[in-house]
């Protein structure tokens, strides 16, 4: 009986030894050279242990970084639960549809995920355009006023913000939908029959039966909020005033513009904190409930 263990533990080692073998090679050994390059003031003329100095210096020194901090935790805050209701409502107006139309919608709202952020970033920049953008154009339209929407600092992150959703709705619409035709339509016909409306029906059918798909579209939505990048570079740069700067951005500013790869180090190795927290936290909430 041990040796049929045996072997059967030896068989699903074998399988499993390339991608872990992968995953050491492009992920552990990168994030421990990384810890290792965060001790360090390292640029491109000098390599010097200095300790914790750098992240010393990101949380009393540096004021840039943290505001970047600030205005991450505030695109989670915005971007997540954005994100996870609307998408969560769209998909419940989509399974309502016939197959084709469901079909057609699902496309429709997935586009924007297939082409590249650089790609959505660019068209919304001429939505956006203050001179010949139709977003200005539709103001004026009812009497108002056009912005000057990237000079703005609250207009400048809801610019990135919208752009981040479009680029990040499709995957959650998709996987909504599909989770939404695996719950059994009984329970729906039950609460008609008690009398419930639709939504009461949303709130303890609908959600409950969707919690295992809103953890994991929660993860990801948080993770790639985190890391939101493409639109800022493209769009704002950071600006005004930083109002728009976040962790990812600020990482490859230093990193590759300032070439101070030590003191970018240590800015990663915080984001991966924050993102590793978060997750943590959100498993175990599920698991709890």
């Amino acid at each position: 009986m041990n040796r049929k263990r045996l072997k059967q533990d030896m068989i699903g080692i074998a399988y499993s030894l390339p991608s872990l073998i992968l995953i050491i090679c492009f992920m552990v050994i990168p994030i421990i050279m990384t810890f290792d390059m965060s001790l360090h003031n390292r640029t491109l003329k000098k390599d010097v242990f200095i300790g914790f100095d750098n992240y010393t210096r990101l949380f009393t020194k540096d004021i840039t970084y943290q505001k970047a901090l600030t205005n991450t935790f505030l695109y989670v805050l915005v971007l997540v639960p954005s994100i996870v209701f609307i998408s969560m409502y769209l998909s419940s107006v989509i399974v309502r549809k016939s197959q084709k139309a469901g079909a057609f919608y699902r496309g429709l709202f997935y586009i924007p995920t297939i082409a590249s952020g650089v790609t959505v970033s660019i068209i919304w920049s001429w939505v956006f355009n203050p001179v010949t953008g139709i977003a200005n154009y539709i103001i004026s339209v009812f009497g108002g006023k056009g912005l000057e929407w990237f000079s703005g600092r609250s207009t400048a992150f809801m610019c990135v913000c919208i752009v981040s959703f479009f680029c990040s709705i499709g995957q959650p619409v998709v996987l909504y939908t599909a989770a939404l035709n695996g719950i059994d339509r009984g329970y729906y016909e039950a609460a008609e029959i008690d009398g419930a409306g639709p939504f009461k029906q949303f709130i303890h059918i609908t959600v409950p039966g969707l919690r295992p798909t809103t953890l994991y579209i929660t993860i990801i939505t948080a993770v790639n909020a985190f890391q939101i990048f493409i639109p800022i570079q493209l769009l704002t740069s950071g600006g005004p005033v930083n109002s728009t700067i976040s962790m990812m951005f600020m990482l490859y500013k230093t990193a590759f513009t300032d070439f101070k790869f030590g003191y970018a180090a240590a800015m990663g190795v915080i984001l991966l904190i924050l993102i590793s927290i978060f997750s943590v936290v959100q498993f175990i909430l599920q698991r709890k409930e």
